[in-house]
């Protein structure tokens, strides 16, 4: 006799989503624009980490393809916030 296997209702482990701040920057420090996007990822290093793809590859939300901006992330939802910095001069 075979013992069933359970399996755990979704909503024992919900999904979080965290909203994603950005403001941009130009070379200058002055203020450029701002845009936003939701994440799944959990860990504050893994956010940072896909802004950088996203610094590198020109896809900002808010901004027209392949711009380029210093970039702060903050995500105010998530329980261990810090603002993070990107500046453009780390990908030259």
């Amino acid at each position: 006799m075979s013992t069933p296997v359970l399996t755990a209702p979704s909503s024992i482990h919900p999904t979080t989503t965290y909203r994603v701040h950005l403001t941009y920057f130009k070379g200058s420090g002055k203020y450029y624009s701002s845009g936003q996007y939701q994440t799944s990822h959990e860990e504050l290093h893994q956010i940072f980490q896909e802004v950088k793809g996203l610094v590198q590859s020109g896809q900002l939300p808010g901004l027209r393809q392949g711009a380029s901006f210093n970039t702060l992330i903050e995500v105010p939802d998530h329980p261990h916030n810090h603002p993070h910095l990107i500046m453009t001069e780390e990908f030259s």
